[in-house]
């Protein structure tokens, strides 16, 4: 069981796939070693401390899709 577990990954919105300069926490994601990520946000609210916000989700189908350009249909998407 234990190998179907994995660390839940998280990372910053600020920080692209793109980034040369550092690819952080979506570095398991782009090597395979995870397959999911968390997108979050710091929201600076000056009457309160700072906290993280979930704005979405990184999945490694979206990592594939962008470095082929074109989106990945599957059996769950409805071709209209």
């Amino acid at each position: 069981m234990s190998a179907y577990l994995s660390a839940v990954r998280w990372g910053l919105v600020d920080v692209t796939l793109r980034s040369e300069d550092n690819h952080g926490p979506w570095l398991p994601l782009i090597e395979g070693q995870s397959h999911m990520a968390f997108v979050q946000r710091i929201v600076d609210d000056a009457q309160k401390d700072p906290y993280y916000d979930i704005v979405g989700i990184l999945t490694l189908e979206d990592i594939i899709e962008e470095i082929i350009q074109s989106e990945i249909l599957d059996e769950t998407d409805i071709i209209s």
